[in-house]
């Protein structure tokens, strides 16, 4: 996403930007918002990796934020309901489960 001025430790699902308020969609896509691709995660702990590539063509500036959504396929995908999915951020206590970012040359 292009517009980075909010703190994660002030993020909420009304005050967060891009997110149509009557349902779990991301709004401005392509404009604002540029698809990174799509995390799949096991359920145990350990790594999760997404390539940006692409989200990166279209950063402007040295800031570049990133939307999470758990999207559907259809209505009835409920498998997952009652389950949580968590993420280390930048402030994690153990610098090593902190996001990274690799650049290759």
């Amino acid at each position: 996403m292009t517009d980075t001025s909010w703190a994660g430790s002030d993020l909420t699902w009304e005050s967060a930007p891009y997110l149509d308020p009557d349902a779990v969609r991301p709004t401005s896509v392509g404009d604002q918002l540029h698809p990174a691709g799509q995390l799949t995660v096991l359920g145990a702990p350990g790594p999760a990796r997404l390539d940006v590539t692409d989200a990166l063509r279209h950063a402007r500036g040295r800031s570049l934020g990133f939307l999470l959504i758990r999207e559907r396929k259809r209505a009835e995908d409920t498998a997952d309901y009652g389950r949580r999915l968590e993420l280390s951020g930048r402030a994690a206590p153990r610098p090593d489960v902190r996001p990274r970012l690799h650049l290759h040359h």
